[in-house]
């Protein structure tokens, strides 16, 4: 596994923990406009980021993918909802969130991890 895969899969549990986090600040923000208990939303951002480690970790290339389709626009959501909100802490932080979730994703798209995950995916065909 390159170090780029290792970075961005500690990358992940940061942004992890930053959702958590978020969601601990500020409970009444929901990105997906959903009305869920807050332990739920808690359980749900576990059980997502951690399909996406284990995804990662096995070496599977669609993981990359749904990474793009999943940050990309949540991301965008995040930081245009925030700036509506106009709370510096709370700016700051989706700021840092979207910077983590960047470079996971440039991680995870470099070459390093590209050409791993092709081997990983050879290795079981």
């Amino acid at each position: 596994m390159p170090s780029s895969v290792r970075k961005a899969l500690i990358l992940l549990i940061v942004t992890m923990l930053m959702e958590i986090g978020r969601t601990l600040l500020d409970p009444s923000f929901m990105p997906v406009g959903l009305n869920v208990p807050l332990p739920v939303e808690v359980v749900s951002i576990i059980a997502f980021v951690s399909l996406l480690i284990a995804g990662i970790a096995n070496g599977r290339r669609w993981v990359a993918i749904l990474l793009v389709v999943v940050f990309v626009p949540g991301t965008l959501v995040t930081i245009w909802g925030t700036f509506d909100a106009v709370r510096l802490v709370l700016i700051i932080w989706d700021t840092l969130a979207a910077a983590v979730n960047i470079a996971v994703l440039a991680l995870i798209l470099g070459s390093p991890a590209r050409e791993w995950l092709r081997k990983c995916k050879a290795a079981r065909n």
